[in-house]
């Protein structure tokens, strides 16, 4: 029995809503490997679900708590002695060892943003080792000295840049690198003596004092071999000879020592030292070397290095000459030619080998004697030392490290290191240290799609926030869009949403400029509730149209976005019914009023608040004019408030809300809505404005007039052409007549799908490379009409398109025009330092597909068909997340491991469980396939368990008493059902207790299993 209140008929609707506890896909599914697929690997799944029947027993409530208690516990990944944690969870990278990540969960490492950005400094407080502070003393004195390493920070320049790139030395491959541009510091690495390493100068300018102190250079210990200083004394000069090896031997003459490395035997004899030269010959596996004095160095045969530490001559007979050896030699030289000055003038020596790549600064002082001259007795303090290396590639010039695990198919294989991308690795001054770079996190992909369907159509695929996807009709050029040229003087192909035949809606009408408003023009308030009368294009979706509604605004970031149609009007019954385009309908009455106040007699129309929509209000007026004068051929349309906000406006669009909490503005289509040439100024229509610092404000003076623009892109007066010269397809909102000053023929009709990311959602509160106003990113991609009513992408795969504009804080472009377009990378002030966007760039291996990303982390993609004649395809992979650079400085025998998995002992990285799991049966019946779902209760209680159980009749017939099934359902898109459903309150507890406890996992049941019991503690699982 019908009433005038809602009534919801949930049926089946295609193979979306074909009964899904038919078939169980027997190998695909197990309850042994649960908590997957609602856990994987420690994540929880994207679209996951724990349902609940709306009105159900306290007791199936507790039993989605400890599921929930029960998953929580296994959404944890053990990693090693740290990890790189991300939003949203998905791969990390796994660390071992003493290692140092750039950036942390409160400042990410963005696409784009360079390494000093996020921190230019490193110190002891960040390294178990590689950067340790110590102590160093000699007869002179003690002296605390600190290590830092340093990362620039110049704007306009790529230091160490995370980012989409051309890699011109590796075959023109493109993807995501580390990349530095040649001779820009790659770091600079300091030495600070707090007290000063002190030494009295020695005959020969020796500095004695300092010989045989020990230092520790980013994870690796070193001797001072020879010091020494020369020059005059307003501008001395100081040289540091540095040694350290894999093995340290000390010997004298005629001893033999057998020393391994890296699995090589090596014997080790000393032939002679010299106490007059203080010199001595080795003999190593046979190979004898030259003669050798403290800090020289000789290289084997196999290439192994030997360097010689010290010398102790002695020509007593009862105390031998003895020598140290380093055998696996490196050693470092650090030369300043002028103490006084701190600039970078010095050299950099490595196995007695110049670092060109290298400079030196050494901050010391000299205290003279008296003489006035440098000489003997002279006294020397050290207070720093600074070594900046610059990039230089092995191969070309610019530095692009590769990621280990690349994605593209062309992507080249890399290790991650810097190191092994430099022409000169010693120029990293000491080995056994790295800069590596492991690509970004992946917080996992919702996907939107622009799909072509023939020459003339466009289908758009999304997923919105509740995890459903839709696949709608978008745009079409069918040859009905056909108009004079303002600017060119000829005919230009324009097009519409939907089709010829049935539009898609997802702009309100142009209903009067400023809006619905009590006793206006158009409109007449009965009650609080407004009626559009006496405009007959005010009804503008038709039986079979699609349309979108959605609560989303430009400063929400959690909303619910549905595609639905409009299926049926029985006026007799007062009754609407709809479909959504993922699965289910619904029917609504509405309340018919006839004859408004006496002034429109003939126009009878309905409304009704009550098309609900995941949870939220739509009003609806329908046109239900039954005789008399007025317009009959409009009978049975309807209009709607498509973003349910409560009224109509012109400039009111359903903006789509996306997994990831991306925003998806679908366009600016544009009416006129008169008859002849009309001029419309940007001020006409209001621009959305962002809530641009997040603070749940949009009027105060961090949003006002951010972009006083139309969505229709059009900046200034602009021209309004007529349709087919006739006043009533020029009232047809779906059509797109948008010209702009600028236009060519061939672009003059378009239409821009925005991808927006708000401030909110980046780490920092805004972009990185954006000016600090904190706006939002929007991404944009422009469809034009073109000829013999073909619809395509504007550009060619090489063209600024999509464009990233970071001056609007409306959904619009800043104008229509190709000419207008500012370039990728460069907001409208034109500034390349302030680059949002990285791309496009077409793989070597594939000139159709050009890509292009944001630094949120989105992929976008374009590709041109081989038939000139087909659409392009567009895609973007917009992450559930911001994905974040995981970039890390390495120390010694420190790992980096891609995963989200370490070894046993290592700490539990824990993956929240989203906030909006828990949902009631009518939040997700009419959309169950799209969910990985957990079902608590049975048929009588959960209307989603009645559907899984084909609708049972009586309700609780499949279940004896004091029994729970726990049952696994496949669907056809791999999705799954996971039912826990008892003949009971308390046989559906225990059930879930048992699932939530891992009873049933290790029971070993493949699809079914029973469970009974007499309390919450003595359950017994029996398998199918």
């Amino acid at each position: 029995m019908k009433t005038a209140n809602v009534i919801k008929k949930m049926v089946a609707v295609g193979t979306g809503l074909a009964m899904v506890g038919a078939t169980i896909l027997g190998a695909s599914a197990s309850l042994g490997d649960y908590p997957s697929p609602f856990i994987k690997n420690g994540v929880p799944a994207s679209n996951l679900a724990l349902v609940v029947g709306e009105n159900a027993a306290a007791m199936d409530v507790i039993g989605v708590n400890d599921l929930l208690q029960g998953l929580q516990k296994d959404a944890t990944v053990s990693v090693a002695s740290s990890t790189a944690v991300t939003k949203g969870g998905g791969k990390v990278a796994v660390l071992g060892g003493d290692n140092i990540e750039i950036g942390s969960s409160g400042d990410f490492l963005e696409l784009g943003e360079r390494l000093g950005a996020v921190r230019d400094t490193f110190g002891s407080g960040d390294s178990n080792g590689g950067l340790k502070s110590d102590t160093t003393s000699n007869a002179r004195g003690v002296t605390k000295y600190n290590q830092f390493l340093k990362f620039a920070n110049d704007v306009g320049l790529s230091e160490g840049t995370p980012q989409f790139a051309r890699n011109t030395n590796r075959g023109d491959q493109v993807g995501v690198y580390l990349k530095w541009d040649s001779q820009q510091p790659l770091f600079t690495y300091q030495l600070v003596f707090e007290q000063g390493m002190k030494s009295k100068v020695y005959t020969g300018l020796k500095l004695r004092d300092l010989q045989s102190q020990t230092l520790s250079l980013l994870g690796n210990t070193m001797s001072i071999v020879n010091a020494d200083v020369g020059g005059a004394l307003a501008t001395p000069s100081l040289s540091l000879d540095l040694m350290s090896g894999a093995a340290r031997i000390t010997m004298s003459e005629g001893d033999t020592k057998e020393v391994t490395l890296d699995d090589k035997k090596l014997s080790v004899s000393v032939n002679a030292i010299s106490e007059t030269a203080a010199s001595v010959i080795l003999n190593i596996n046979g190979y004898q070397t030259r003669e050798l004095f403290k800090g020289d160095t000789d290289r084997l045969p196999d290439g192994t290095q030997i360097g010689v530490s010290d010398i102790v001559a002695s020509a007593k007979s009862t105390q031998k000459s003895i020598v140290v050896v380093y055998v696996g030699a490196n050693k470092l030289t650090l030369k300043d030619t002028n103490l006084g000055n701190d600039s970078l003038g010095g050299k950099l020596e490595v196995d007695n080998s110049n670092q060109p790549d290298a400079t030196v600064a050494i901050s010391a002082s000299v205290t003279d004697n008296g003489d006035a001259a440098l000489g003997v007795n002279d006294d020397v303090q050290i207070n720093s030392i600074s070594v900046t290396t610059k990039a230089n590639s092995k191969v070309g010039s610019d530095v692009y490290v590769t990621p280990k695990n690349a994605a593209l198919k062309d992507y080249p294989t890399g290790d991650g290191s810097l190191r092994s991308q430099l022409r000169r690795e010693e120029s990293m001054i000491v080995p056994g240290w790295d800069i590596y770079f492991d690509g970004l996190t992946d917080p996992g992909n919702t996907w939107v799609k622009l799909l072509p369907s023939g020459n003339n159509k466009y289908r758009l695929q999304f997923t919105n926030q509740e995890g459903t996807t839709y696949d709608m009709p978008y745009l079409s050029a069918d040859g009905e869009v056909d108009r004079a040229d303002a600017f060119g003087g000829g005919t230009v192909n324009g097009f519409m949403s939907g089709d010829k035949n049935y539009r898609t809606h997802w702009r309100e009408p142009n209903v009067i400029a400023a809006g619905i408003t009590a006793g206006a023009a158009n409109f007449s308030n009965n009650n609080s509730v407004f009626f559009p009368v006496g405009v007959s294009n005010d009804f503008v979706i038709a039986l079979n149209e699609y349309f979108v509604v959605s609560d989303c605004t430009t400063s929400k970031t959690s909303c619910n976005s549905h595609v639905l149609r409009y299926d049926n009007f029985d006026s007799t019954n007062h009754v609407l019914s709809f479909s959504d385009l993922a699965g289910g309908s619904l029917d609504i009455t509405y309340t018919f009023v006839d004859d408004i106040g006496g002034n429109f007699s003939d126009a009878d129309f309905g409304y009704s608040d009550n098309l609900i929509v995941g949870g939220k209000s739509y009003r609806v007026w329908v046109s239900d004019d039954a005789a008399g004068g007025g317009n009959l051929s409009n009978r049975g349309k309807i209009v709607i408030d498509l973003n349910g906000n409560g009224a109509l406006s012109s400039n009111d669009q359903a903006i789509i809300g996306l997994q990831g909490l991306g925003l998806l503005s679908l366009g600016a289509y544009c009416d006129a809505k008169a008859t002849g040439v009309v001029g419309i100024t940007a001020d006409d229509l209001s621009a959305y404005r962002f809530d641009v610092n997040g603070d749940g404000n949009v009027s105060d003076n961090n949003g006002t007039n951010q972009s006083k623009r139309d969505d229709c892109g059009v900046v200034g007066a602009a021209v309004w052409p007529l349709l087919n010269g006739t006043s009533t397809d020029e009232y047809d909102a779906t059509k797109f007549p948008t010209v702009a000053a600028g236009s060519t023929a061939s672009e003059a009709a378009n239409n821009f799908l925005g991808i927006g990311t708000l401030s909110q959602q980046f780490d920092e509160g805004f972009p990185q490379g954006s000016s600090a106003t904190g706006l939002p990113l929007v991404t944009y991609v422009q469809i034009v009409g073109r000829s013999s009513n073909q619809l395509g992408i504007s550009g060619s795969v090489t063209r600024s398109l999509p464009v990233a504009l970071m001056g609007s804080s409306a959904f619009a472009p800043a104008a229509a025009s190709g000419a207008g377009m500012y370039p990728l990378g460069q907001p409208n002030n034109g500034t390349p330092s302030n680059a949002t966007f990285q791309g496009p760039e077409s793989p070597s291996s594939d000139s159709n597909l050009a890509i292009s990303w944001t630094t949120y982390g989105a992929e976008h993609s374009i590709r041109t068909s081989s038939n000139s004649n087909n659409p392009e395809t567009y895609t973007v992979a917009y992450p559930l997340a911001e994905r974040r650079a995981q970039v890390f400085i390495t120390f010694g025998q420190s790992s980096v491991s891609s995963g989200a998995s370490g070894g046993a002992g290592g700490n539990q990285q824990v993956n929240a469980l989203p906030i909006g799991v828990s949902k009631l049966d009518s939040e997700v019946l009419s959309t169950v396939t799209q969910w990985n779902a957990i079902v608590v209760g049975g048929p009588c209680a959960n209307k989603v368990a009645a559907k899984l159980m084909n609708n049972p009749e009586p309700c609780d017939k499949d279940f004896p008493e004091n029994k729970a099934l726990v049952k696994l359902f496949d669907h056809s898109n791999g999705n799954m059902a996971l039912l826990v459903a008892g003949q009971s309150a308390l046989n559906t507890r225990q059930a879930a207790r048992a699932v939530a406890t891992g009873q049933i996992r290790s029971a070993g049941a493949k699809n079914e299993a029973w469970v009974t019991g007499t309390s919450l503690t003595e359950v017994t699982v029996h398998t199918a």
